[in-house]
């Protein structure tokens, strides 16, 4: 339609699919929507944690193209390489688009590297890969707990972390797996965390309620 604004909308997690959905119920099609996103598919991912325990990955994936395309929103895949101001355009590895106004809802990452030796001896809890990697760690770990040989976890929340809500999880849920499984008096946990009270992201006095 021409003369009518465009907005691209960077990533397909939570952030970018609201604004996206909010921007086609709010202003109609009184502008052009392009959803940029690096999957096909958006990852429920506060369910991810269940992962190592056996629950299957493809169940926390939900594909955005037919959600998309009943809201007459454009679905791009693709990685974006640059974005710029001055020319309206924003690049991705497989072609370009300009743009009236725009959206940046890439998420956050992990930064392993900040603390030496993270990525090498330790597993992180932040994509689907790594609770599957997680998973494969804990079946050997069982299988070491029943053979007789003493196993220890140790679970780190990093200096000026904004989500170690999972690691309380995951470590809750771990105690129940293993006492399932017959093991949980053949492994050791020791909780490791720079914060000054339970999950001090959300308040300093939440450990008074929860």
């Amino acid at each position: 339609m021409p003369g009518t604004p465009t907005i691209a909308v960077l990533g397909g997690g939570f952030a970018g699919l609201e604004t996206a959905f909010h921007l086609r119920y709010a202003l109609g099609d009184a502008v052009e929507l392009t959803l940029i996103s690096d999957q096909d598919h958006f990852v429920f991912k506060p369910n991810t944690i269940y992962i190592p325990f056996g629950e299957d990955p493809d169940r926390f994936r939900i594909p955005l193209a037919k959600p998309t395309a009943r809201r007459n929103i454009e679905l791009v895949r693709g990685v974006v390489a640059d974005v710029d101001p001055d020319r309206r355009m924003v690049t991705w590895d497989g072609g370009e688009r300009a743009f009236d106004h725009i959206v940046v809802a890439t998420g956050a990452a992990m930064r392993a590297s900040e603390i030496p030796g993270l990525r090498e001896h330790a597993v992180a809890v932040w994509t689907t890969d790594e609770m599957l990697v997680l998973r494969q760690r804990l079946n050997e770990l069982v299988e070491r707990a029943r053979s007789g040989k003493r196993q220890r976890l140790l679970y780190l929340v990093p200096p000026n972390n904004r989500c170690s809500g999972p690691l309380y999880e995951l470590i809750l849920m771990m105690d129940t797996h293993l006492r399932r499984l017959g093991v949980r008096e053949q492994v050791d946990f020791d909780w490791t965390t720079d914060e000054s009270g339970y999950l001090q992201v959300f308040g300093p006095r939440l450990n008074t309620v929860v």
